[in-house]
């Protein structure tokens, strides 16, 4: 089965290994070995892109806005990445979950070696290691005896195969292995006994990453380092279309997880931390608690939104204080820190966020607060309340109604207001439909129409007094978008 963003450890290792030879450095910002990529705000180091600091946005998030489904051809990641005109963040300056990163150092690993990166993998590690039922497989047209398919559950009980969005999937998530080559590969992750990749290489790959505010993330290059119950857990997940992975590993007890489904309907991540549960119920503490909605009523239903695109929201979720990002529904991701509310890196795959406990109190009228702090990966982003009434979503629509062109999508943009879809992205690889919720006069829910895999993104008006210039679309890992008008 594929074991989807859980080889991003070992693209990690594989690059490690040209450290190890002298022919990759991680310090080297990416153009050393890719020439062709913009300077934007400066090139990111391969560390950087490793351990999701290079400010990139997410080259699978940007094929997915304006092609959805639809599979791409070899070549179109790098094509689309040399095609950016703006980043999420200055290298460095923040963390944001990226496959860009992954898929970049796979090209730079090939072009180092001479060889592809399937080849180069099956000669540096599968092959020596005896992992004989492991290879990368960039695309899901290849035939792979022995490889299950992957499925998507559709409502009625039957089910889609699933597919990768494009044939050049690489070191963010091309492996596919087998549970008997994972667990031997987890054994080797847990150590300490290690057959390939030198101490100071293993130390590099699990040590966390130091953010821009000197805090530490529970990432490292290309795993996650973390604390369940009062125990340190090594992992990393992984997900396609149509199935996802878990590999977990307890060094304190040498025990190892490994959970591969080829189906949407299993999280895997949640059966493997089961496990632990199950097998080690004595030794755990309780787990860190969620935040009560009780003294938050004041923010149900409030949104906030801030100038790097992203909207937060607030709701009730079964007596929990739920958190939304880009208007999608919420959950209790939120964690009571005492003086800060925060969320977990490894539970969104973005920020950690955190927020200053006393910012959330009630204005003197018991109103929602104005305005909020929010400190995503170390960078504060201020956010402002958005009003609870929209303005008439008629007069909103009508003002956006025309065209509009995506240089860093290549595509194209039509809003209009009569029945049906309000705005139809084009590419070069078809059509979108998606619909548009007025959320202020400057704020806009985007919802794909995709049966499959419905996605919500956040849309922001730029206006020049009463005339419409364009708009950013923001994503969970691609920020700020930007669409001109050009009729």
């Amino acid at each position: 089965m594929r074991i989807g963003s859980t080889s991003k450890h070992v693209t990690a290792l594989a690059a490690m290994l040209l450290v190890e030879d002298g022919e990759m450095a991680l310090e080297a910002t990416i153009d050393r070995y890719i020439p062709e990529l913009p300077r934007l705000d400066g090139y990111p180091t391969v560390r950087q892109l490793l351990n999701h600091t290079s400010g990139y946005r997410c080259a699978q998030e940007l094929a997915f806005i304006a092609a959805g489904l639809t599979v791409q051809p070899e070549g179109k990641i790098l094509q689309g990445q040399v095609r950016q005109t703006e980043t999420n963040f200055p290298p460095g300056q923040g963390q944001l979950y990226c496959n860009s990163g992954y898929h970049l150092v796979s090209r730079a690993i090939e072009r180092i070696s001479g060889t592809g990166f399937p080849a180069y993998l099956q000669q540096r590690l599968f092959g020596p290691l005896g992992l004989k039922d492991t290879q990368a497989v960039p695309s899901d047209m290849a035939v792979i005896p022995g490889m299950a398919g992957l499925h998507l559950p559709r409502p009625d009980g039957s089910f889609r195969r699933g597919i990768l969005v494009n044939e050049e999937t690489l070191g963010e998530g091309c492996i596919v292995s087998t549970l008997d080559d994972m667990m031997r590969w987890a054994a080797i992750v847990r150590g300490p006994e290690r057959p390939v990749g030198s101490s100071e290489t293993w130390e590099q790959i699990l040590d966390r990453t130091t953010l821009c505010d000197d805090s530490a993330s529970t990432y490292g290059l290309g795993i996650w380092r973390t604390d369940y119950r009062g125990v340190e857990l090594i992992s990393h997940a992984g997900g396609v279309i149509g199935g996802n992975s878990q590999m977990l590993v307890v060094p304190s007890h040498q025990l190892e997880v490994v959970v591969l489904t080829n189906t949407d309907g299993i999280a895997s991540s949640q059966l493997a931390l089961r496990v632990i549960d199950t097998l080690m119920e004595d030794e755990l503490s309780d787990p860190a608690p969620t935040v009560s909605s009780e003294n938050f009523s004041h923010l149900f239903g409030r949104r906030y939104h801030s100038d790097s695109g992203l909207v937060w929201g607030f709701e009730d979720v079964g007596g929990m204080l739920g958190a939304s990002l880009q208007l999608s529904p919420a959950a209790p991701v939120l964690y009571d820190l005492g003086d800060r509310l925060s969320t977990r890196f490894e539970d969104l795959a973005m920020g950690p966020f955190a927020i200053q406990s006393d910012q959330l109190a009630p204005a003197r009228d018991g109103a929602a607060p104005a305005s909020l702090t929010i400190v995503e990966a170390g960078r504060p982003q201020d956010y402002q309340l958005i009003p609870v009434d929209p303005p008439d979503p008629v007069k909103v629509l009508r003002s956006l109604a025309g065209d509009y062109r995506c240089i860093d999508l290549d595509c194209d943009a039509r809003i209009r207001t009569n029945h049906g879809p309000q705005m139809r992205l084009a590419g070069g690889y078809g059509t979108r439909d998606l619909d548009l919720e007025v959320v202020s006069e400057n704020v806009l829910g985007v919802t794909a129409r995709d049966a499959i895999a419905p996605t919500r993104y956040a849309m922001t008006v730029v206006r020049e007094d009463d005339d419409v210039l364009g708009f950013h679309i923001s994503t969970n890992r691609a920020r700020r978008l930007a669409f001109e008008r050009i009729n």
